[in-house]
């Protein structure tokens, strides 16, 4: 017989040991006389009749109620679950749940139904707490007093990372209610599809998760979940999301779509108040908080705020806008809020239309009442009871407004004994009637009719505080500090016995300056008065004080003021624009524009630097604000056009080399719509925004060209095809024009994070029959060909509009190129420069001995060669010339200053503004030998993208931009397929840099009253204009020297014997 190894005998008695000490205890109430946790005899299992000592894991099942008291004591278990319709009650001692594990969990109502009451005492748990899991599983743990503190967490049925406690999960529903006591977690809250977490009104202390330790807290609430927020007189406490450290991850809140939030009150309460639900440190992610069915969203609203100016949100917050009269009952303390509860009768705090707030107390200080939100109320009445009266201040730290609303009466500000201050914004449509001692300090905004009532104290107004935009009707005593407290638009009623102190200096006695008070009515003791002058010195009986009263016309100007720190202050009005001017003397007339504001209605206020002393003056002309206007015609107008033109004339016939093609035509030109397809698909604004039908039409226009294209990389704009499968030369001159719009299309298109895929796939640029080639290396090669021709010269024209377009193309290859090869581009800046040298001055090596250009007449005329005996006058083209100013400057500032300072010089002597005009101007090229002999519009494109280059220009974007404004859908004029493919691009590109006019003053030739004259001998053209007179125009009509065309300003062009003047 062998002997037993000692150490498995150790070990056997060992297991024995710890078998004993690991006991499932379950409840049995029963066995004992009473439900004490502490009575031996109410426990069965595997110790009967013994209380759960540390090692033991503890089940109330039975259906009974076990309590756990003071008289318990300390006492730690491993675990305890709670189930089967039993209750475990809390009311004292300390209860521990040590054991951990990421498994291990209390269960309150696992399968079945189980409850928790605690109302006192310490209850510890050291992994997850669970309420309500599995199926038939409905768990509630309702703390309404002591400390639940769960120091740790596990995995969870909800949240992605571990919880502290998880309620409502694995088909179980669960109720986590908070009334008093505090709450304390390791990590974070999971609340499931049926689980439900409620705090019931402000007596708890704290709800801290993720406070417990080291870990960081969250919330996560799945769709259905609930969070239920009950307000009672205390308010409500609030959940804080801990991130412990106060960096990195941790902290976070994430409502998922579907997520319910439920609100209502407690003990009868209803009432007015904000209330903060929810605090965190982390992220918000809100896939979808919606209020629960039953919420009355007429009264009941929440958001997310940011309290601490982070930029992201960091606070739930809860609003009730119970409508309620509300009486005031704190008298002792000084620094209070309107929504304190604690400080009104009943806890009603008084809110709404109609309603009455009522401080009728004997003070023992004066009161400043804070408003953290916007207050509606129809009447404020503040009296001090007592000996010593007090006054009342009525201030929002946060910039909060006072809505003063009522149904059948005007509101209502009344005081007795004391005066209330109003330091924050008035607000309201209703009007307002003020008794006795009111100081307004804040610019108002409320409308209607200010009544002055006929009471003990007076009505002032302190700077900025004004009437708002109301009328203001004095019966009684009213004092006024500055001249801007009422809208010249308002008008001003005085009574018998009513008077009105104007403490403000009239700085022009018995005159109409711009520092005295405009009204557009005055009424005194029922009779209106005549405009004029007013104050004390023309009717004491009525004015007292050093200021002036001025009746005039609303808006036949409007008062503009200097303030204490020398900025300007004048009424403004929404959609309009300021353009503040300022001239060293009047005389002069020489006024000089120091910006363009727009309007801050009810006031501005523009800083203008300038000292106490300076000596200047000011004026500020009133526009409307036009593109707001324009940006959404324009944007009207290229979405019809994309919908009812590009779209339905595109060849979509995939089998044939011509797919994606426009208007069934082998013009090259007809592709320059493609940039306005893709604009349109980037643009928020658009119809077509991130339509990819949109997306795929500018692609396969783009796959076009690259089977369009002939073999020397040229195009065909009039010569038939030159493409695939036999490509021949293209001989188009003006391939820069589509060649700036294609490459522009293609640019842009790279910036799209969706044509990385697009550009990879395969196509077929070669007509064969096979998508064998990457779209991108497809693409390359096109624009690498086409800038080869353009720099052949086979490319470029025998005009200048033409070689100035294929300047534009080869900026525009280039961008486009460099955007698909990661920055390559195809020529150097070096190249670039010497091809604009070639185009501007006939070749890169005569630009000193040709300072004028080849294309330039000595003043600054454009012709073929500066000539004018070949096929283009001097101004035709005039439309291209002033677009690509415009677009080529960023790329070519030498270019375009070249341009701004030679043909705008010249070409502004040919525009005459003109009211009859569709755009206010024409360009008087009815004298132009090519020309039908009618002047031409300008078009508001062009004008719009040359702005800003030259003073003419700047003028002529003044006088157009108005009219343009007025219908810009109508403005929009293109008179044949061809233009509506290749004008149209012109607007996205002006739309792109539009800006407001910049009014600086300068007026064109023709609008100014001295005689001048304008004579180019080569152009053989001459415009003359006497004193203040209108410009008469001459040329030379073509092959015919001894006849010239003669148009005056406003007549018919008429031939005439030439006047040998050239």
């Amino acid at each position: 017989m062998s002997r037993p190894d000692p150490f498995f005998a150790m070990l056997a008695a060992l297991l024995a040991v710890a078998s004993v000490h690991a006991a499932n205890q379950e409840w049995d109430s029963g066995g004992g006389a009473d439900q004490d946790w502490a009575t031996a005899a109410n426990w069965g299992g595997d110790l009967p009749d013994t209380v759960p000592a540390a090692a033991d894991a503890v089940v109330i099942g039975d259906g009974g109620t076990a309590v756990y008291s003071a008289a318990s004591g300390t006492e730690s278990v491993q675990r305890t679950q709670v189930n089967g319709g039993s209750t475990l009650k809390i009311t004292g001692g300390s209860l521990s749940h040590t054991q951990t594990g990421s498994a291990t969990r209390n269960n309150v109502g696992a399968g079945s139904a189980g409850t928790v009451n605690q109302s006192g005492g310490i209850h510890v748990v050291a992994h997850q707490l669970r309420v309500g899991s599995g199926s038939g599983g409905d768990g509630t743990y309702e703390l309404s007093g002591g400390d639940l503190r769960v120091t740790r967490g596990g995995s969870s049925g909800v949240s992605g990372s571990s919880t502290s406690i998880d309620i409502g999960v694995d088909g179980g529903a669960g109720l986590l209610k908070v009334s008093g006591g505090s709450l304390e977690t390791r990590v974070g809250v999971g609340i499931g599809a049926n689980g439900t977490f409620r705090i019931e009104g402000g007596a708890a202390s704290s709800i801290a998760i993720g406070s417990n330790g080291s870990g960081d807290g969250h919330w996560k609430q799945d769709s259905g979940g609930v969070l239920d927020l009950r307000v009672d007189a205390n308010g409500l406490t609030p959940i804080f999301i801990d991130q412990v450290d106060g960096t990195g991850a941790g902290g976070d809140v994430v409502f998922a779509e579907g997520a319910l939030l439920d609100v209502g009150f407690l003990g009868g309460l209803n009432t007015f108040g904000v209330w903060d639900a929810m605090q965190w440190e982390g992220i918000l992610t809100d896939g979808g908080l919606d209020f629960a069915a039953g919420v009355d969203t007429s009264q009941w609203s929440f958001a997310f705020v940011d309290t601490t100016a982070s930029g992201q949100a960091d606070t739930l917050r809860i609003q009730s806008v119970a409508s309620n009269d509300g009486t005031w009952i704190d008298a002792t303390n000084s620094a209070v809020s309107w929504t304190d509860h604690s400080k009104w009768s009943d806890g009603t705090v008084a809110y709404g239309s109609g309603k009455t707030a009522l401080f009728e107390l004997n003070h023992t200080t004066g009161k400043v009442v804070d408003l953290p939100t916007d207050i509606v109320i129809g009447t404020i009445r503040y009296r001090d009871n007592g000996e010593v009266n007090r006054s009342m201040v009525i201030e929002s730290a946060n910039g909060s407004k006072l809505i003063m609303a009522a149904t059948n009466s005007a509101p209502l500000i009344w005081a007795r004994n004391k005066d209330i201050t109003v330091d924050v914004v008035l607000a309201g449509t209703n009007g307002l009637e003020l008794a006795s001692s009111i100081i307004l300090k804040q610019r108002n905004t409320y409308s209607g009719t200010t009544t002055i009532r006929d009471a003990s104290g007076t009505v002032k107004t302190t700077y900025p505080g004004d009437f708002g935009a109301s009328d203001l009707t004095v019966l009684g005593s009213v004092y006024v500090d500055h001249s801007q407290v009422l809208v010249p638009s308002a008008t001003l009623m005085l009574e018998t016995g009513a008077t009105m102190e104007l403490g403000f200096a009239g700085v022009l006695p018995a005159e109409a300056d711009f520092a005295d008070l405009f009204v557009s009515g005055l009424t005194l003791d029922g009779v209106a008065q005549p405009d004029g002058v007013y104050s004390a010195s023309t009717h004491p009986a009525y004015f007292a004080g050093t200021g002036e009263i001025v009746v005039r016309p609303f808006r036949d100007g409007f008062p503009l003021a200097l303030n204490e720190t020398n900025a300007l202050v004048w009424p403004s009005q929404a959609a309009n624009l300021y353009e503040v001017h300022e001239a060293s003397n009047l005389g002069s007339n020489d006024w000089t524009n120091l910006a363009t504001v727009a309007a801050t209605p009810p006031t501005n206020v523009f800083g203008t630097g300038a000292t106490g002393d300076a000596a200047g003056f000011f004026r500020v002309v009133e526009r409307p604000d036009y593109l707001p206007t324009v940006r959404a015609g324009v944007m009207a107008k290229l979405d019809s056009l994309v919908s009812n033109n590009y779209l339905v004339d595109q060849n979509l016939n995939t089998a044939t080399n011509r797919h994606g093609q426009f208007h069934n035509s082998d013009n090259m030109r007809m592709s320059e719509c493609t940039p306005v397809l893709v604009w349109c698909y980037m643009q928020p604004d658009s119809a077509h925004y991130q339509n990819p039908e949109v997306l795929n039409r500018a692609i396969w226009s783009v796959d076009y060209m690259c089977r369009a294209q002939g073999i020397n990389g040229g195009f065909n704009e009039y010569h038939g095809w030159c493409g695939v499968p036999d490509r021949t030369n293209g001989k188009s001159s003006v391939l820069g024009f589509t060649m700036h719009a294609i490459g522009n299309a293609v640019e842009r298109m790279c910036n799209l994070p969706e044509m990385n895929a697009r550009l990879s796939e395969p196509m077929d640029p070669n007509g064969t029959g096979s998508n064998d080639t990457e779209r991108r290396v497809a693409w390359k090669t096109m624009l690498a060909a086409a800038m080869e021709n353009q720099f052949s010269g086979s490319g470029r024209g025998h005009a200048p509009n033409q070689d100035l377009c294929a300047l534009m193309g080869v900026y525009a290859i280039n961008g486009a190129y460099a955007a698909l090869d990661g920055g390559t581009s195809l020529k150097t800046q070096a190249e670039i420069d010497a091809l604009s040298n070639e185009i501007f001055y006939g070749y890169p090596s005569a630009a000193s001995s040709n300072p004028n250009g080849q294309w330039f007449s000595s003043t600054g005329m454009l012709g073929e060669h500066g000539h004018a005996d070949y096929g283009y006058d001097g101004n035709y083209g005039v439309k291209v010339c002033f677009r690509y100013l415009g677009v080529l400057a960023p790329h070519d500032p030498t270019a375009a200053t070249f341009l701004s300072t030679k043909f705008a010089d010249a070409m502004q002597y040919f525009f005459v503004a003109d009211a009859a005009a569709p755009l206010g101007v024409f360009a008087e090229n009815g004298i132009a030998r090519r020309s039908t002999g009618d002047p031409m519009d300008p078009t508001m494109s062009v004008i719009g993208c040359a702005a800003g280059y030259h003073p003419s220009l700047d003028r002529l974007y003044d006088i157009m931009l108005p009219h343009f404004a007025s219908a810009p859908v109508a403005n929009m004029k293109f008179t044949s397929p061809h233009h509506l493919q290749i004008g149209v691009w012109a607007y996205c590109e002006w739309l792109d840099k539009i800006s407001e006019p910049a009014n600086t003053g300068y007026r064109l030739p023709a609008e100014q009253s001295a005689a001048w004259e304008f004579r180019d001998t080569t152009m053989k053209l001459l415009a003359t204009k006497p004193v203040d007179g209108v410009p008469t125009y001459y040329t030379e009509i073509w092959d015919t020297a001894d006849q010239a065309r003669r148009h005056v300003t406003g007549q018919a062009a008429e031939t005439i014997d030439s006047l040998y003047e050239f």
